[in-house]
């Protein structure tokens, strides 16, 4: 992103369908960087290569990189600590991905134990509640 390199020389193919740009060393200023034009003409120059960019950012509510580079991207999809992550938390993520008019796509649940929580699945029928 920073130019150094040109962007076939750091795509990693691992295999047809999946494709990694490792991050490198870290910027001096990655604030000014994920701010600038630089980051946005990154992002637009992988598109016509790709189906589906995805962007691991740090949490939105404890660094300000993922609001700055969120004006390049189609949208946000949470990956939350299941159990961990409290739903005030969340919320509150999500206020602040909506300030900067970034879509919600989706979540994902890390460590969610079915059991444990009362969901589970029939592969004869559907999802379905099971209470404890």
């Amino acid at each position: 992103m920073l130019g150094l390199k040109k962007t076939e020389e750091v795509i990693k193919n691992f295999n047809s369908k999946l494709s990694v740009i490792p991050s490198g060393s870290q910027p001096k200023d990655p604030l000014k960087l994920f701010g600038s034009p630089v980051a946005g003409d990154f992002i637009e120059s992988l598109k016509p290569k790709f189906d589906i960019i995805l962007l691991d950012l740090p949490p939105i509510l404890s660094f300000h990189d993922p609001v700055l580079i969120s004006k390049f991207v189609d949208g946000a999809i949470f990956v939350l600590n299941s159990g961990v992550v409290k739903e005030e938390i969340v919320k509150r993520a999500k206020k602040r991905l909506e300030k900067f008019n970034v879509k919600v796509l989706g979540v994902v649940m890390n460590r969610f134990e079915s059991g444990k929580h009362g969901y589970g699945y029939n592969p004869y029928d559907s999802y379905y509640y099971s209470p404890k």
